[in-house]
């Protein structure tokens, strides 16, 4: 399956919808709800199915704010002075984040391909490594 997450710069209308898609249906993710659309019936049906038939919403049980849990994990280490409180060290996030750049500055340049450590040290990229001007 496939799932597409975009966060939108300049624009400044939320629109909450993600979608989960795979070869024989897609689940939407909703703010009350998690519906999965898909047909049970044997292949290929008879007649068109009805909405009704495809739409199956699918129970999730209440989990732990991750937020919270993620923050309350921070201020712990903190206090603490102890580091293993955090399940994602900062070098690791980091890497992540570079990834994703180098991919969109990958896209942005025409899809040539971007090494990290050259993204990262390289005089050829310093222009990505600077604050925009003006925003």
């Amino acid at each position: 399956g496939n799932m597409i997450l975009s966060r939108l710069r300049r624009v400044y209308q939320s629109y909450g919808e993600e979608q989960i898609l795979w070869t024989e249906g897609r689940i939407e993710l909703t703010d009350n709800a998690v519906i999965a659309y898909h047909y049970d019936g044997p292949y290929p049906p008879t007649a068109t199915p009805a909405a009704a038939e495809l739409r199956h919403e699918v129970d999730v049980p209440n989990g732990e704010n991750s937020t919270l849990a993620i923050s309350r994990a921070f201020v712990t280490a903190v206090a603490k002075n102890d580091a293993s409180y955090i399940r994602s060290p900062f070098d690791d996030a980091m890497n992540s984040l570079a990834a994703v750049l180098g991919a969109n500055i990958s896209d942005a340049l025409g899809g040539q391909r971007v090494y990290l450590e050259e993204l990262l040290t390289s005089d050829a990229f310093a222009h990505f490594r600077q604050k925009p001007q003006g925003e």
